[in-house]
């Protein structure tokens, strides 16, 4: 769970800890940039948080320290980020009936940052993160998930997911 009402509450947090009036709207227009130009460039479905931030450092006329703004917004994510006891429950079961536990997010942060935030909160051991800013691939139109069946080896119908976002979790696109 986040502890914020929405995700981009942390943007506001963020526009007020730096001084930065209207940063809501200029790290989402960022986010949108960056992930036209990789889209364009290389047809991934979204930017990364580096290219988010490559984007946003285009704004010179805003005297900050990109890097610290970035290192600030990561600081806030594992900070806001709190465990969901039900589902650490069923993780734990999970592992303690010798299930393959992997995890998939349709995110700008890369597995590696996801990992730091998921050990903070109990959620240590996932055999895999399937991160779509580091497979280049999404979960809303079932890309990503077919890379974790190809590399797990197993159908779609050996998966069990569990998710939080109807239409990037549960829908088949088209249906």
């Amino acid at each position: 769970f986040r502890k914020v009402n929405e995700p981009e509450s942390i943007f506001d947090i963020m526009g007020r800890h730096f001084g930065i009036h209207g940063f809501r709207k200029l790290r989402m227009d960022g986010q949108n940039e960056a992930s036209r130009r990789v889209y364009e460039k290389y047809q991934y479905p979204h930017a990364d948080m580096n290219e988010i931030y490559e984007v946003l450092a285009e704004h010179i006329e805003i005297p900050v320290d990109w890097d610290e703004v970035k290192a600030f917004e990561l600081q806030l994510e594992e900070d806001a980020l709190v465990a969901n006891k039900e589902m650490l429950d069923i993780f734990h079961y999970a592992q303690a009936s010798g299930k393959r536990v992997v995890a998939t997010s349709d995110m700008y942060l890369l597995a590696d940052t996801l990992q730091q935030i998921l050990d903070k909160n109990g959620y240590s051991g996932f055999d895999y993160i399937y991160c779509s800013a580091d497979e280049h691939k999404a979960k809303f139109n079932r890309e990503l998930f077919k890379v974790v069946a190809q590399r797990e080896g197993v159908s779609y119908g050996e998966i069990l997911h569990i998710g939080d976002n109807k239409s990037a979790d549960a829908e088949i696109p088209g249906s």
